[in-house]
């Protein structure tokens, strides 16, 4: 997974090249630990195989609550939900808390719609529609996009992609431009 995640840094400045910088760096860390998931798929975990210190992993994509340090903030490690977002000067505007955010939106997505779907969407929205400067919610809003182009509206798989950022704090994922034409699949 750690090396999945380092090779996903690269793809991603070759691609939608996010800003290495409070939002758009926390997508960045978040695609890295995503894609570093769909090579280890034994569990939601980053870099169980390599932290032997206490929890034994750098990062819990199920529960982002816990980390080696939960008492790093109220809610724990890492926020789970916008709701918990941390607006901070520290790790490059929070790039590795934040994340906490998206890693659970792609854990509650990969488990409604299966690892394979879900790497599915995430690879068009990183390599399609993200740019350097993406928001959280223009990432979300092109997940759904993506989920749409892929397997069409109305679909189990973009009911699936909402309710899966529904859970972690974005509402109103539709509520995106209409001038967003969906490109075809490559």
């Amino acid at each position: 997974d750690v090396v999945g995640h380092e090779l996903t840094h690269g793809v991603t400045e070759k691609t939608a090249n996010l800003i290495y910088q409070n939002a758009s760096g926390a997508l960045n860390e978040s695609m890295s630990d995503f894609f570093g998931n769909m090579v280890d798929r034994t569990n939601w975990l980053i870099g169980d195989n390599i932290r032997l210190a206490s929890p034994g992993y750098l990062r819990n994509m199920q529960n982002p609550h816990l980390g080696p340090n939960p008492t790093r903030y109220t809610f724990g490690y890492q926020p789970a939900h916008m709701s918990e977002y941390v607006v901070t000067t520290t790790d490059n505007g929070g790039v590795h808390i934040n994340s906490g955010i998206p890693n659970r939106a792609g854990y509650i997505m990969s488990t409604a719609v299966t690892r394979e779907k879900a790497e599915q969407i995430w690879y068009r929205a990183l390599t399609v529609y993200l740019t350097p400067s993406s928001s959280f919610q223009f990432w979300a809003d092109m997940l759904c996009q993506s989920a749409q182009d892929i397997y069409g509206l109305g679909s189990p798989e973009l009911a699936a992609t909402t309710m899966a950022l529904d859970s972690v704090g974005f509402g109103l994922v539709f509520a995106r431009p209409t001038d967003i034409p969906a490109l075809p699949l490559q």
